[in-house]
């Protein structure tokens, strides 16, 4: 039997990854059963389907009966431990190269790919996470970002070696704060989609007219010199007069918040440090070497801004890409594709060859797709990417996952999806906005109170010139702040209330965005932007 992770890669269809690794049982919920019962004709492998949660009798029987019409066998998980009980057979005993798991990638630009992980890759990263860990002996980790990612897994791993505990959400995004604040955890390993939403909401709660807004940036200037200057993130006034309560938002016994996934800014980080009152890390790892390549050191006060040094059980080294102008020669520090060999890396992708030769050299070194920079004490700066890029009309390429990442960290943006066309000299965004902060701003912008629970007054805001030439601005003005190029800038904006998800196939379960789905969603608006012509100054959106 294979156990692929489900749903993943192409969510609406799961029978890609199932038919690809030939699985034969499915464990699953019962929210889950219909969803593959009715593809059953699409899935001849799938033998059985077992069910992990308690479902009425009823229901049950329903699954039994139509599992039967379509020759799959449904059972409950207390039947299979009931049969195994009766038929004891002894354990198979892995090896270091036996397979632990088929771990499908998340699919953005292209189909998911099933990559190879052995008992040795999981060990040796899950050992080399280890160093720096720093977590009590009965230790409770908040579980919320779904088993299918690679970086959830190790985390969890980690924490099974150290003895700790999880703690597992309820599943439902919207009460996620209520659950930390219940289970009370002290490791938090978390995705800046998340961590964003934090600061923005602790910024947007903090900086308020009069003494209150006074006392939050008096606290935030103090402790982000004590963090530069000595490295310190704890203080004894403003922990206990405001951070105290942003503490209290993950519970108050937070000891370890990670970020992964995708890159998240040094403000940001910088902030977490000191309002968490904790130790802070960013990391860098793939599917494809169990989610270990690099992390940020414990106790380093310098380190937002890169995902750290390498891990341990990794070896990383940085390749010439002269046609984006990256090399080794690189002042101040050296650049280029980041490449990674070691025990944790994978060594193929399931029944890929292609794929497989591509992403592998002769000498077992990874070639990421990812540029990034090395300074001078040996950290990794993840700085652009070579895979994935696009090249505009004029010929200057641009990475368009680094440009979303870098505009994202704004309190206005709930999510961005920014789009190029080859055929066109400039860049478009997607900006669904977040609905409290946008009325706000509507309220102010065009003089009329606005609720953010007004959904229908907000359906107006958004087609409104005025408020999309200001979230135009604010893009514009973080892209300055962040060194974008002029070619790098977004030049027209289509504002929308329907959110990137997984229900409408433009988010990945890791809450990436498919590119190619999200362009075809909003593919009218793009067009009906690239329509108007060159951009000039007053005529960046479209009146849809």
């Amino acid at each position: 039997m294979s156990f692929p992770r489900f749903p993943h890669g192409d969510c609406s269809n799961p029978a890609l990854s199932i038919n690809h690794a030939h699985t034969t049982v499915v464990f699953l919920t019962s929210d889950h059963v219909s969803t593959l019962l009715k593809l059953a004709r699409q899935i001849p492998c799938l033998k059985m389907i077992v069910v992990i949660d308690k479902v009425p009798l009823e229901s049950a029987k329903l699954f039994v009966e139509w599992g039967q019409s379509v020759g799959i066998k449904v059972q409950e998980l207390h039947e299979l431990e009931a049969y195994g009980k009766a038929n004891l057979i002894e354990p198979i005993k892995p090896t270091p190269d036996t397979i632990a798991t088929i771990c499908y990638t998340s699919g953005t630009t292209s189909n998911p790919k099933g990559v190879i992980l052995r008992h040795k890759n999981l060990a040796m990263a899950t050992c080399s996470n280890l160093y720096g860990l720093a977590l009590p002996d009965d230790g409770i980790l908040m579980s919320y970002l779904p088993l299918a990612h690679i970086y959830e897994r190790i985390c969890e791993l980690c924490t099974i070696a150290v003895g700790g505990r999880i703690g597992y959400f309820t599943g439902d995004p919207l009460r996620l704060l209520e659950d930390a604040q219940l289970l009370k955890p002290n490791f938090f390993p978390s995705v800046p989609r998340v961590l964003n939403r934090v600061y923005q909401a602790a910024m947007t709660g903090g900086n308020v007219p009069g003494i209150k807004g006074k006392i939050f940036n008096k606290a935030v200037t103090t402790k982000l010199e004590r963090l530069r200057t000595t490295g310190e993130v704890t203080h004894p006034l403003w922990d206990k007069i405001v951070f105290r309560k942003i503490q209290r938002v993950l519970g108050g016994q937070i000891q370890l918040v990670t970020s992964g996934s995708a890159p998240i800014s040094s403000e940001v980080m910088d902030f977490l440090k000191i309002a968490f009152a904790c130790e802070v890390d960013e990391g860098y790892g793939m599917t494809e070497t169990a989610a270990t390549t690099t992390k940020s050191w414990p106790g380093d006060s310098t380190a937002s801004g890169t995902v750290g040094p390498p891990q341990p059980v990794n070896e990383v080294k940085l390749v010439d890409v002269p046609a984006m102008g990256y090399t080794s020669e690189d002042e101040p520090n050296p650049r280029g594709e980041l490449c990674i060999r070691g025990l944790n890396t994978f060594t193929e992708y399931y029944k890929d060859p292609k794929n497989t030769k591509e992403a592998l050299d002769d000498e077992g070194w990874l070639h990421t797709g990812d540029v990034a920079e090395i300074d001078s004490v040996g950290r990794v700066k993840i700085i652009d990417r070579v895979k994935n890029i696009m090249k505009l009309a004029q010929g200057e390429y641009v990475a368009l996952e680094k440009i979303e990442n870098l505009l994202s960290s704004n309190p206005l943006i709930a999510q961005i999806y920014v789009h190029g066309d080859s055929l066109q000299s400039y860049l478009l965004a997607v900006v669904v906005p977040d609905p409290i902060l946008l009325a706000g701003v509507a309220s102010r912008v065009l003089g009329k109170k606005i609720s953010p629970e007004d959904e229908s007054a907000l359906s107006e805001v958004v087609k409104d010139d005025r408020i999309k030439a200001y979230v135009l601005a604010e893009l514009t003005k973080d892209g300055q702040k962040n060194g974008l190029k002029g070619f790098e800038m977004v030049k027209r904006v289509y504002l929308s209330l329907v959110p990137f998800s997984v229900e409408n196939n433009t988010l990945t379960p890791t809450m990436k965005i498919k590119r190619k789905d999200a362009a075809n969603l909003y593919k009218v608006e793009l067009e009906a932007l690239y329509a108007l012509g060159e951009p000039s100054s007053g005529n960046n959106f479209i009146k849809l």
